[in-house]
């Protein structure tokens, strides 16, 4: 998987919340981008496959390099200062503005470790760079230097000094190498107990242009970041807690107020004004704490559903506002197959109904009834395919709702 927002390189902003895409490693590269900064899936995509296919689990890449920078424009970067490369200051050439440019590369990298990685946790930082060095003669000593004064960096903006790198020995560039960058990534790998040998790439022969890696070379490159990963272990961080919210229930149009202690407050997005509270509209919450890392609340829906109430068990409520189950409202049966699940509940006086599906994020799928009806018993089907999972049966009578969890199985 990968982030999808794509802002292009030197984005100096956070972005909002993540739209994840599966990567497809078959597919031309070039129709990937891995977020929030890469052009293309490269290696990341068949990584993301062996990994999966070999420990089962789900595996997420967030890309924050820029081509053609060297280590000297990171350590500038993470000073706060500009930095010439390509040409031109840091990311100027982007078509941004000169105050974009302040504190890149590195600030891409710092968005990502204080938001992406609160949000979903972190294993490690993988670092494939060096071949802008070997053209501008970097020595062992400075280029060990400037990317650990990187490092410590990452671990103090992120909040931890056991933060894990990977750093490859890579220095390939229009076919020339630099025994001088290869000594200085060996020197802090061995330096530095927390930064892990990577693969080494200078001697994959599949290249575009004499430096970049091209087609199933990638997948070369994707094998050994593989087993070098597996080679050593490394600390897993794991995503925060989530903030949580509540209705204000005695307020007028009860309005939606999060916890207090965080420095900043931002709703539905980050264009939004700096607020503690929300009366309209429907979306997140994100909220910075004084350390500067932001965490992001599950998704919530102002009209009727709230997705913050504690998850309810299969067939147990979740209400707002009510202190009992006067509807009945039932998923059965429960799990189901695809279109064979109904949906019952009890209405003992005449108003404004809504019944809705939703996924595991809050996302509306279908609204199933919507209108004003009589007292009395109604049955409707779920006649949408669902793909299997878990979703969420949501009633809307006037003011109050109640929700079912259910299950699809294949």
């Amino acid at each position: 998987m990968s982030v999808h927002n794509f802002n292009g390189a030197c984005q100096k902003n956070i972005w909002s919340y993540p739209n994840m895409v599966k990567l497809i490693p078959q597919i031309e590269p070039s129709l990937f981008r891995v977020g929030p900064s890469g052009f293309n899936s490269l290696c990341w995509a068949p990584l993301g496959k062996e990994i999966a296919d070999n420990l089962q689990v789900p595996t997420a890449f967030f890309n924050t390099a820029i081509g053609g920078t060297s280590v000297l424009n990171w350590e500038e970067g993470a000073k706060g200062l500009l930095t010439q490369f390509a040409g031109n200051y840091g990311c100027f050439h982007y078509g941004t503005s000169m105050a974009d440019a302040v504190g890149q590369p590195y600030l891409t990298l710092k968005n990502a470790l204080k938001f992406y990685a609160k949000i979903f946790g972190i294993k490690a930082v993988l670092w494939h760079q060096g071949e802008a060095d070997t053209q501008a003669g970097t020595s062992a000593a400075n280029y060990q230097s400037r990317l650990q004064y990187v490092i410590n960096k990452s671990r103090t903006d992120f909040g931890s000094q056991n933060l894990t790198w990977y750093v490859s020995r890579a220095s390939l560039i229009n076919g020339t190498t630099s025994a001088n960058v290869i000594s200085g990534q060996n020197n802090l790998i061995n330096a530095d107990p927390n930064v892990h040998p990577g693969p080494q790439t200078d001697g994959i022969s599949i290249r575009q242009d004499g430096t970049h890696i091209y087609m199933s070379g990638l997948t070369q490159h994707a094998t050994l970041w593989r087993t070098a990963i597996y080679a050593t272990p490394s600390s897993l961080f794991s995503a925060a807690v989530a903030p949580t919210s509540n209705f204000i229930m005695n307020s007028p149009g009860y309005p939606l107020q999060t916890v207090a202690g965080y420095s900043e407050y931002r709703w539905n997005d980050f264009s939004a004004p700096a607020a503690s509270h929300i009366t309209t509209g429907d979306g997140f919450c994100y909220v910075k704490d004084v350390n500067g890392n932001w965490y992001v609340s599950p998704k919530y829906l102002r009209t009727g559903f709230c997705g913050l109430v504690p998850e309810a068990s299969p067939n147990e409520s979740s209400f707002i506002g009510v202190t009992e189950d006067q509807y009945l409202l039932k998923v059965s049966p429960n799990p189901s197959l695809p279109r064979q699940a109904n949906i019952t509940f009890k209405v003992k006086q005449a108003g404004n109904i809504r019944v809705s599906i939703l996924d595991e994020t809050g996302h509306t799928i279908e609204h199933i009834v919507d209108g004003r009806f009589n007292a009395g018993n109604f049955e409707y089907k779920i006649q949408r395919g669902l793909r299997p999972g878990t979703y969420f049966c949501h009633l809307q009578v006037e003011m109050v709702g109640v929700t079912r969890r259910f299950f699809v199985a294949e």
